[in-house]
């Protein structure tokens, strides 16, 4: 499965390390800056020592997780899983710098550093390039290798890894990175952090890079004699044609300590970059630059945004220094140039990934400083997912790793952690993605396989999760059947989910002749609608006892028969709950496992007495709460915990619902209307509600007598229409306004047009005058 990856830091990171690396070039000490610069160029850069835990994920090139990646951090080393995946707990690193290195036969290493949060776990995303031969040439021969535009050029002189002479074949493996493009990002090693020959810090602004790996046909690592330089060219890239200087340090990665060292340089020949080099590693062409350390945290007015797509462009050469995205906290630390403006792009995620949304121009800063940046909530599409997770014994996962991955099969998240069976990742989605996601048993190296995900606003429930699911059986498209011989023939495939809309329901009028739901036994999720419509000899919901979420709306409508819902008691999430004209149902009980509920439209169920079964729901946020023709409902308490309304808020002929009770948390709705709710008295319960965009509608109810509960209310955009319409009776003893006298007075009103006010048919009727003079009651 194809699976692409930015990285999640670029960022000053530094770890010292003397082990010997079996899988890449050794440097010869005489070529390379002497240890004791080294100790004190880490003394002076990487601060004090740590203990972190890092999560990661390695793939390769096509983006498909490398198993049995062995990787290292300090002095604590693991593997990956079969799927790229790896947690090391309890890491040694620095306070400003933490080296991990990835190895894995057939691949060249790998690596990234970071600075280290000892309060999270760090997130890390490394590609590792295969060994990939270009050619081979053969010892005391000159020779050219090339790669596209690139190229070097042997006099023939080998060494082995003891730096004794070799003579024979030598397989030359070469890797080339454009400058201003994701992938570098994503491939590179350490990150763009150096040490100049005058042994100062500075941060680099990549003009391309090359990695030249030579080997024996047995695989052991060469490099070339030290009498015995190479020639290396470069491309001069495109996009810095017209910024490219004539003379350009070079500087090699060293593996065995995590950072960037100047050595040499390049001269700009045409549209080329040439150099000399007397050891094989990493070379990079780049302009140092004075830094100062920034950390950003992205976040818009509901908090940090985690997960999320940026590039960070220096303004003085228009080159991007970052590209990746921020971490689960909405942060991100690293080098900045000193005194320079920047400029910060957010960008949509996976499909969007071309779409720019917001841009803002960062510095001059000379000194280390945090950054905050608040960005309008529109700006990104952020959806929290939640949901519990068991192990093979029933007992919540206490070791796990999640993925998630959109529908063009690419791992689109950092690894998140699920601990204690709680599942809860925020990430940033393009709304014209589809995705899935996998737990991994970290412990017993098993997992979930790919689930699918139906993403709500806001919270994204997906109910009980366990390691140990069979395998999955899906459909895939849109099913419509109005008959029991239709529904069981498809009933015997065994689905567990079906991805698109499920409609039981005759295709044009009259009723199904379905009697049970038994195939359907196997069920779990439907993505889309599931729609149980115009059944009246189905006597029980039997056949859904495994069904634990439906992604849009799940509709019972005119099913004479049913009473109850017991049966649905493994439902999680429903996009939105339509229960229409189940004249028998009394009350909700089955759908306590309910904890995310993106709406809900009940009308017609006249036995309906109770809604206290979706106590359990959790998310604060409706798309609609409409409630109609439902005479024996009395209370709706149940609805305590939301607090918006995204479209509207409706009590319709509700005749003995007592209060509105329940509903003291909403703050905002796209319009209100109660009518025909003849046991209410005032509007008591609304007293939390602050701005209605769309109509507040009161009328026909008998009993009201005053508006008391809208105090609150400080903006309207839309209508104000209370008392008779023509379809409706005004309000008869409706006296008291003044529960609106602080919107007339202090609040903003917009209205439609000059018909969006209307107050008539009450026992007192003011008019806008009367409130701003304080006529407000009778």
């Amino acid at each position: 499965m194809k699976r692409i990856f930015l990285l999640s830091s670029l960022f000053i990171f530094l770890l010292f390390s003397c082990e010997e690396d079996d899988f890449g070039n050794s440097i010869p000490e005489s070529e390379i800056i002497n240890q004791q610069d080294d100790i004190s160029f880490q003394v002076a850069n990487f601060g004090d020592a740590v203990t972190a835990d890092f999560t990661g994920h390695v793939v390769d090139e096509s983006g498909n997780g490398i198993f049995e990646a062995q990787i290292t951090i300090g002095t604590s080393t693991t593997q990956t899983d079969a799927n790229g995946v790896f947690i090391i707990q309890d890491a040694s690193a620095f306070k400003h710098f933490a080296f991990l290195k990835v190895r894995k036969e057939g691949y060249i290493v790998g690596s990234r550093v970071l600075i280290p949060d000892v309060n999270t776990i760090n997130d890390v995303q490394i590609t590792l390039l295969e060994k990939n031969i270009v050619t081979t040439v053969q010892s005391g021969e000159a020779s050219i290798a090339t790669l596209g535009e690139s190229s070097v050029s042997f006099t023939g002189a080998f060494i082995d890894e003891n730096d004794n002479p070799y003579t024979g074949d030598v397989e030359v493996s070469m890797h080339y990175l454009k400058p201003n493009e994701s992938a570098t990002f994503e491939q590179m090693p350490g990150m763009l952090f150096a040490q100049n020959i005058s042994n100062e810090a500075r941060s680099l602004e990549t003009y391309g890079m090359l990695a030249i790996n030579l080997f024996s046909p047995n695989g052991d690592v060469l490099n070339i004699a030290e009498d015995a330089p190479a020639t290396i060219e470069f491309p001069v890239d495109n996009t810095q044609m017209g910024i490219a200087p004539d003379v350009i340090p070079l500087w090699f990665f060293d593996e065995n300590v995590g950072y960037w060292k100047e050595q040499g340089e390049a001269i700009k020949v045409g549209d080329k970059y040439i150099g000399e080099v007397t050891h094989f590693t990493w070379w990079n062409c780049d302009l140092p630059i004075d830094y100062i350390e920034a950390c950003i945290t992205i976040q818009d007015e509901n908090g940090a945004l985690g997960g999320v797509p940026i590039q960070i462009i220096r303004n003085e050469t228009g080159q991007i220094i970052f590209d990746g995205l921020t971490n689960q906290d909405g942060n991100e630390c690293g080098l900045f140039p000193a005194n320079e403006e920047i400029t910060l792009k957010v960008l949509g995620a996976d499909d969007c990934s071309d779409e720019q949304t917001y841009e803002a121009q960062l510095g001059p800063y000379s000194a280390d400083t945090l950054i905050v940046i608040t960005i309008p909530v529109e700006a990104v599409n952020q959806t929290t997912l939640i949901g519990t997770v068991t192990n093979c014994d029933g007992i919540p996962l206490e070791n796990g790793i999640g993925l998630l991955v959109n529908n063009n099969g690419q791992v689109t998240s950092i690894p998140f952690v699920v601990e204690n069976g709680v599942l809860d990742y925020t990430f940033t989605y393009c709304t014209q993605t589809t995705y899935e996601f996998i737990i991994i048993d970290q412990d017993q190296n098993e997992n979930t396989g790919l689930l699918p995900i139906s993403i709500t606003a806001e919270v994204t429930n997906v109910g009980d999760v366990s390691i140990c699911e069979q395998e999955e059986n899906t459909y895939v498209g849109d099913l419509y059947i109005d008959s029991q011989e239709d529904l069981d023939e498809f009933g015997a495939n065994m689905y567990t989910e079906i991805i698109g809309n499920f409609n039981i329901q005759p295709f044009s009028g009259g009723n199904t002749d379905i009697t049970n739901l038994n195939s359907l036994s196997s069920l779990k999720r439907v993505t889309g609608d599931f729609s149980i419509q115009s059944s009246p000899l189905l006597e029980n919901l039997q056949g859904l006892e495994q069904l634990e979420s439906v992604g849009n709306q799940f509709v019972l409508n005119n099913l004479e028969s049913i009473n109850t819902l017991e049966l649905l008691q493994s439902l999680q999430s429903v996009g939105r709950l339509t229960i229409f004209s189940l004249d028998q149902l009394e009350n909700l009980s089955g759908l306590e496992s309910l904890t995310y509920m993106g709406g809900i439209h009940l009308s017609g169920n006249e036995s309906l007495a109770s809604l206290d079964a979706l106590s359990n729901v959790q998310n604060e946020t409706l798309e609609v709460l409409s409630i109609w023709h439902s005479p024996s409902l009395t209370s709706i308490e149940v609805f305590d915990q939301v607090t918006t309304i995204e479209s509207n808020l409706i009590l319709f002929v509700v005749e003995s619902l007592l209060s509105l009770d329940g509903l003291h948390n909403i703050t905002s709705a796209n319009g209100v209307r109660i009518t025909s709710c003849d046991s209410i008295t005032s509007l008591q319960g609304l007293q939390g509600l602050e701005s209605v965009i769309g109509t507040l509608r009161l009328e026909g109810n008998t009993l009201l007598e005053s508006l008391d509960g809208l105090e609150n209310l400080l903006f309207l955009d839309g209508g104000i229409l209370i008392g008779g319409t023509l379809d409706y009776n005004g309000n008869p003893i409706l006296s008291d306004f003044c529960g609106l006298s602080n919107l007339f007075i202090n609040g903003t009103i917009m209205f439609y047009n000059n018909n969006s006010f209307l107050i008539q048919n009450n026992a007192y009727n003011p008019t806008e005058q009367d409130f701003l003079n304080g006529n407000c009651s009778e």
